[in-house]
């Protein structure tokens, strides 16, 4: 006899939706054989009726979903599944009202089949999820996706959902961009929206690097956010009642009088007695006691790796010319490091011909797309010395990916220039590697002779 057609039920791959999944009660005939590998048959069952054995109520009451699932399976990749499942207090059907059914499905493609589909929106309830049900490995990847994705736009949020989840390597790279990107930290969407524990944590940091003043500005959106949380009025005085304890952690008399007396002096925040004591601090010799840290924010130290070993005269004949160089002029080298970093800046060579000052536009490329550039001026003494050139902020530097550091010059005298430039360098506990660009005839060849970055603490 002619076996039945696989039903549309069975053929289903965990690839569909859930709304376009159907329930089977009925077994059909030697379905099992239109699947070529146990992946694939698994796949068919998930979120499927036929042969299922227990149910799950997922979603908030009112707007749950019911979805069916198989014990052994669940059992087999889950401790918390086994004890539920083959325990005393066995149930055939389950409430789970603090999981979307879409993360429940996509947590059991996981089970069925080892299948992991992560995407933004879906990776913190997907982590939360597989901490429910203990699945180690599942929560691996999703630490490893916000490990690749975390950018100081969405560090704060990460910030709270790795202490909550405790994961502290997740947690420490949230630390290392808060302390090397603090200016774009403070100034995200994100900041205003940090819980009170985290926020207060950001502001007892010693390693920001950043103005004091930028801290104040971020303190007053944020509490102006958490007076609307709280349902009040952003006043002055329910501003400063929702700061609390992190008022105290803001380090006015670290800032330059002007600064002070732009915005902290002028805020309301403040009572009278302490604008006046910040006043008589900033400027006088007898200096009163305050309440407040008085003792600057230490930083972050930046390191540099030296390329280039000697430094000799730029000349028509080694740059290969029988003319002088051309006004615009080019330096750029290609660079990967094997940890994480933040790259600050360049140190550029300076004139030939005395002191000099240089016009000279930073770029840093990953894969010929621009990632950060800057317009900035620079002067050198007429020494063979090198001069810090910086960005507008620190960059993140991705390991074992090669960038193109590049410098061009709107004219200015001939240079200095590097030779027995290193193609490897240990700089601390950073690995750096070099190779020369080819695509600018006119420039000196892999001329940046030093990095300047922030190293990671913590390490992954």
């Amino acid at each position: 006899m002619e076996s039945e057609p696989v039903p549309p039920q069975i053929l289903q791959s965990a690839e569909q939706s859930t709304e376009d999944s159907s329930m089977m009660s009925t077994l059909y005939f030697d379905w099992q054989s239109k699947f070529n590998s146990v992946r694939e048959r698994n796949s068919a069952m998930v979120n499927n009726e036929l042969m299922s054995d227990v149910i799950f109520e997922v979603g908030t009451p009112g707007r749950s979903q019911s979805i069916p699932a198989h014990r052994y399976v669940l059992a087999t990749g889950s401790s918390v599944f086994y004890a539920m499942f083959y325990g005393e207090l066995a149930d055939n059907r389950v409430e789970v009202p603090d999981v979307e059914p879409s993360i429940f499905i996509s947590m059991l493609k996981y089970l069925y089949c080892d299948e992991i589909s992560l995407e933004p929106k879906t990776v913190l309830p997907t982590l939360y999820v597989s901490k429910k049900y203990i699945l180690p490995h599942l929560s691996q990847e999703c630490i490893k996706y916000l490990h690749s994705t975390l950018t100081y736009n969405n560090v704060c949020i990460l910030l709270q959902e790795s202490r909550m989840f405790e994961e502290s390597k997740l947690t420490n790279h949230c630390w290392d961009i808060i302390d090397a990107q603090t200016e774009l930290v403070l100034r995200s969407e994100g900041m205003k929206h940090l819980d009170e524990a985290s926020f207060i944590s950001v502001l007892e940091r010693d390693s920001l690097t950043c103005k004091e003043s930028s801290i104040f500005s971020a303190a007053l959106l944020w509490a102006e956010e958490e007076c609307r949380r709280r349902g009040l009025e952003p006043t002055p005085e329910d501003r400063r009642n929702v700061l609390e304890r992190a008022l105290q952690l803001i380090r006015f008399p670290t800032m330059s009088l002007q600064e002070y007396a732009n915005g902290p002096a002028q805020c309301g925040i403040l009572t009278k007695d302490e604008t006046i004591n910040i006043f008589l601090f900033l400027t006088s010799t007898a200096k009163p006691i305050l309440d407040f840290p008085t003792k600057p924010r230490t930083g972050l130290k930046i390191q540099v790796c030296h390329r280039c070993c000697k430094h000799t005269p730029v000349t028509p004949a080694t740059l290969g010319f029988n003319r002088l160089p051309c006004r615009v002029r080019y330096d750029s080298i290609n660079f990967s490091v094997d940890k994480r970093i933040f790259l600050v800046g360049y140190r550029l060579f300076g004139s030939v011909h005395g002191p000099s000052e240089y016009s000279v536009r930073l770029e840093l490329k990953r894969q010929g797309k621009v990632i950060i550039e800057t317009t900035t001026r620079y002067s050198s003494d007429g020494t063979q010395n090198t001069f810090d050139v910086f960005f507008e902020y620190p960059v993140q530097i991705d390991p074992g990916v090669f960038y193109c550091a590049q410098a061009t010059y709107d004219g200015g005298p001939l240079r200095y220039y590097g030779i027995d430039g290193k193609s490897q360098i240990v700089a601390e506990t950073v690995t750096f590697k070099f190779n020369s660009i080819l695509d600018h005839s006119d420039g000196i060849r892999g001329q940046i002779p030093d990095i300047l970055y922030y190293p990671s603490n913590n390490d992954i």
